[in-house]
């Protein structure tokens, strides 16, 4: 009976959560807001546009991920829901939600949702912008170098490049940062229980990755992470699985740590 009850409080939770996020505009906005940051990355990578139309969709694509401007894309990411908790705690309503309800699956709703709509700001802003550039540009040009330098460098997904997919293998790139600002924006959501200026919050994501870039390497016995690994394309052809299980470890642990963290905010404070 206890388990069915828990089951009706979590639907219950989620069901609001899912509608409250529907009805919001941040993801739209904030699918908007990747969109222009990948275009802005890659200006701040070469100083103008005017070399794009020489290129290929690959390659400007590559460019916008690698480009300095792409910390904003975590900023937007976390903008759609990632406020959601502090916002609950300023008209009230969380603290009504969790006494009539239960603490651990209120965060666990909210939680989902964040995430979600962070992996999908990343996924739909990516999709405009390959879009947009596709108006103008091919996905591969003939006289760019962008496949032979994915050959020569043995990169990873060769059965979607090399068999035309190029859509689906710009998307592979945009699934693994979207698992990554999902956890980058809950880490945000955390924050926000600690941190009442929302501005910092939401630039939290950049700080994080500078400080994991800082850091550069970590090895763990055998285990070996970077801030590279995060972007599931650029690994070594047929590492492709082990990258996954890897990165979906790493976001696992993050994520339940954000979670715990808000959990224990939640519980003294109200």
């Amino acid at each position: 009976m206890q388990i069915k009850s828990w089951h009706k409080t979590f639907r219950g939770y989620l069901h609001a959560d899912l509608y409250r996020f529907v009805r919001s505009t941040n993801w739209i906005m904030a699918s908007f807001g990747v969109a222009a940051t990948l275009f802005f990355s890659y200006y701040s990578m070469f100083g103008s546009f005017s070399g794009m139309i020489d290129e290929d969709i690959l390659f400007i694509y590559m460019a916008a991920c690698e480009g300095t401007g792409s910390m904003l894309l975590y900023v937007f990411c976390a903008y759609s829901f990632g406020m959601s908790f502090s916002e609950d705690l300023e008209d009230g309503y969380c603290r009504y939600e969790i006494i009539r309800g239960n603490r651990r699956l209120y965060v666990l709703s909210h939680a989902m949702i964040i995430f979600l709509g962070a992996f999908l700001a990343m996924i739909l802003g990516t999709v405009i912008f390959l879009l947009l550039c596709r108006s103008r540009v091919p996905w591969v040009n003939d006289q760019a170098s962008t496949l032979n330098m994915l050959r020569e460098g043995s990169s990873g997904y060769r059965f979607l490049w090399d068999n035309g997919h190029y859509m689906l293998y710009c998307m592979t790139e945009a699934f693994y940062m979207g698992l990554f600002a999902g956890t980058l924006s809950l880490m945000s959501a955390s924050a926000s229980l600690f941190v009442k200026n929302r501005a910092l919050v939401l630039l939290l994501p950049v700080a994080l990755l500078n400080l994991i870039i800082e850091i550069g390497l970590i090895q763990i016995g055998g285990l070996q992470w970077s801030f590279k690994d995060m972007q599931g394309i650029f690994v070594a052809a047929g590492d492709e699985w082990e990258e996954f299980l890897k990165i979906s470890a790493v976001n696992i642990m993050l994520s339940g740590i954000a979670i715990f963290i808000i959990n224990t905010r939640l519980k003294r404070i109200i």
